[in-house]
C-alpha cells in the first residue's frame, strides 16, 4: 500500500515498531526468568540477535516508508531539501564516477543539466536508497540519518554501543562463537538503549513530517 498522507506514514511507523517491541518485551522477560546460568546465557545470545535484527529492520523499514511518503507528495525538485535532491541525482553522479569518458567534462554537462530537472517531481526508489549492507554500524546509521535530513546529535553517544555491544556481539554469535558475550545487566541496558534509538528515530521522522522540514523554503513552498 502506498503511503500518501501523514496518517499513512504515522500508521506505518506504528505498525512496524509495535510488533518489534512486543517480541523484545517477550524475550526480555524470558531473560529475567532464566532458571540457570546455562538458560541465561542462551537467552542473552537470543536477546542480542533479536535486538540487532529489530534495530536494522526498523531503521530500514522506517526509512523506506518515509521516502515512499515523500514520493507521493508530488514535490518539485527545486522545492525539496538538498539531501533528497542528492538521492535523486546520485545515480547520474555515480555513473559519471565510473565512466570511462572524460569525467570532468561529464560533470560540467551534468551541472548544466540540473536546472532542466528542477521542475520535475521528486521520485526515487526507496529500497535502492536505503542500504544497511546487513551490518548496520554507526557509520551507516549516520549516513541514513543524513540521507533523510534527520537530526543525528542524540545518537552520537550511542555509536560505541551500536558498534561494540550490538553489531560486534551479534556477529560473534552469528559466527558460532560461544564465550560469554554480555552479562545480564549489560543485556538489559542494551534493551533500553535499542528501544531508545528506535523510538527516537521514529520521532525524528514524525517531526519531519509534521513540520514539513523536507521543503527547502517551508513557508513559501507550503503556501503555493
Amino acid at each position: 500500500m502506498k503511503i500518501r498522507t501523514e496518517d499513512d506514514i504515522l500508521n506505518r511507523l506504528d505498525e512496524i515498531l509495535i510488533w518489534r517491541k512486543k517480541e523484545l518485551t517477550y524475550i526480555r522477560k524470558s531473560l529475567t526468568h532464566s532458571k540457570s546460568d546455562f538458560e541465561e546465557k542462551i537467552n542473552i545470545r537470543i536477546s542480542i540477535t533479536l535486538l540487532y535484527a529489530h534495530f536494522e529492520g526498523f531503521i530500514k523499514e522506517a526509512s523506506i516508508a518515509y521516502l515512499d511518503f515523500l514520493n507521493n507528495q508530488k514535490i518539485k525538485l527545486r522545492d525539496i531539501e538538498v539531501c533528497f535532491k542528492s538521492l535523486r541525482y546520485y545515480k547520474e553522479i555515480n555513473n559519471i564516477i565510473f565512466s570511462k569518458d572524460n569525467k570532468f567534462n561529464c560533470f560540467i554537462d551534468f551541472i548544466y543539466s540540473i536546472p532542466e530537472y528542477e521542475n520535475d517531481i521528486f521520485s526515487i526508489s526507496p529500497e535502492k536508497c536505503v542500504s544497511t549492507n546487513s551490518n548496520l554500524n554507526s557509520t551507516i546509521f549516520k549516513e541514513i540519518n543524513n540521507k533523510l535530513g534527520l537530526h543525528y546529535d542524540q545518537f552520537i553517544l550511542k555509536e560505541k554501543l551500536i558498534d561494540s555491544h550490538l553489531l560486534d556481539k551479534r556477529n560473534k554469535i552469528a559466527h558460532g562463537e560461544y564465550y560469554p558475550i554480555l552479562t545480564r545487566d549489560q543485556t538489559n541496558e542494551l534493551f533500553d538503549e535499542v528501544v531508545f534509538i528506535l523510538d527516537n528515530f521514529k520521532t525524528e521522522i514524525v517531526n519531519s513530517v509534521a513540520s514539513k522540514s523536507y521543503f527547502i523554503t517551508h513557508n513559501d513552498t507550503q503556501n503555493e
